[in-house]
Parts: structure tokens; sequence; C-alpha cells
């Protein structure tokens, strides 16, 4: 806490208020308590080095965050232009972050019933409910099969790749 107001503390040299002894204080730690304190010295370590050393790759997995989330939108919204429904795309974006929110909270096992029960129920704003199953096709199509399967190649020729490695070793 004190490092976030601009002045530096020590972690290393540390006591307990009337810690006796000489040496370090893991030396005479439990097991428990030394892999914790040894975790968070390894933690603080990563975190300075990301902190000096990540600004680049943190842009980037912001952008890439954005980029991801952005197509998902325009992907729902060229989906309901594809069937021929007019619909601003601000409304679709609308609809799009609040699906994301509650699919996002919804539980696992259920959350593809959650996702697409919602869809039917908010897209229904933005054409007549017969054309909600095709919607809702097209939708999930594009935005979590067809990266499923280009995820899943990768992963296999990947898995290939390894084993042919393996077994030439």
């Amino acid at each position: 806490f004190m490092g976030l107001l601009g002045r530096k503390s020590r972690l290393v040299d540390w006591r307990p208020p009337n810690a006796q002894g000489e040496g370090p204080m893991v030396d005479r730690m439990g097991p428990v308590a030394a892999h914790a304190v040894n975790l968070i010295y390894v933690y603080r370590d990563d975190v300075a080095r990301f902190l000096v050393n990540g600004k680049l790759a943190f842009l980037g997995v912001v952008l890439s965050t954005f980029t991801f989330l952005f197509a998902r939108m325009l992907l729902a919204y060229l989906s309901v232009r594809f069937l021929g429904l007019d619909a601003e795309l601000g409304d679709v974006v609308r609809i799009q972050m609040a699906l994301m929110f509650i699919i996002y909270f919804a539980p696992t096992p259920g959350s593809a019933g959650v996702a697409e029960v919602s869809s039917m129920a908010a897209m229904a704003a933005i054409g007549p409910t017969g054309f909600a199953p095709y919607y809702n096709f097209l939708w999930r199509f594009t935005t979590v099969y067809i990266a499923a399967i280009i995820g899943i190649y990768f992963l296999a020729s990947a898995l290939v790749a390894d084993a042919g490695k393996a077994l030439n070793s």
C-alpha cells in the first residue's frame, strides 16, 4: 500500500512486532507460510517486470479485446441485415452489450440456453418473432462456432506437430 503512495517499502527486512532472532524470518516459518511468502515475492517481481516491460503487451491485449467485442457486435448487426431486417447499428450494439453482460453472469452449464433465450427476447424488438431462430443460428454460428472450429483446427495442428517432434526425438 505504501508503494502506491509513492513511498517505497522493503518486504525483505520485514519482521513482526517484538520479533527476536537473527537471519531471515522465512527460516523460522512453517512450510505453508514460507510457501505463501515465496508466492508473494514471486508475484511482486512478476508485476514489477510486467509494469516495466509489458506496457506494449498490455496495450495489445486491450486493443485485441476491444476488436473482438466490436466484431462480435458487428457480426450480430450483419446477421440482422443479412435476414433483410432494418435495424440501426446503435440499437444492435446496445442489445449485444446487454446480452454479453447477461451471458457473462449466466451459470456455465446452462449459459448456452441463456444466450439463446435472451438473444431471442432482446432481438424481438428489431424483427418479427419468426426470424428469431434464423437470427440465432446466424449469430451463434458467426460469433461462436466459426471461432471454435478454427480453434480446434489450430489445436489439432499443434498437437500433431508436437507429437511428430516427440516421435522424432
